[in-house]
């Protein structure tokens, strides 16, 4: 369970930073997989958790092209 917090924590504390929930989820997905490296867990969810890390990193490849650009929009409070 801690580790699991610990991937949440991460993923909250970008978004918080920054307010983009792309980076958010291109920084999470594989500390996943580090943590559970560092916590000992079989070398199944080991990678298992890095190959869904590789899946999410790619299905953010249009997201990564607009944050090297400083293209990618943040989440804001705008009112309507």
């Amino acid at each position: 369970l801690v580790g699991s917090e610990m991937c949440i924590e991460t993923g909250l504390l970008v978004f918080k930073a920054k307010h983009i929930v792309s980076l958010s989820s291109i920084i999470a997905a594989p500390v996943v997989a580090l943590v559970l490296l560092i916590e000992g867990a079989s070398a199944e969810y080991v990678i298992f958790a890095a190959l869904a890390a590789v899946i999410v990193i790619g299905k953010h490849k249009d997201n990564i092209k607009r944050l090297l650009k400083g293209e990618e929009k943040p989440i804001t409070r705008e009112k309507r």
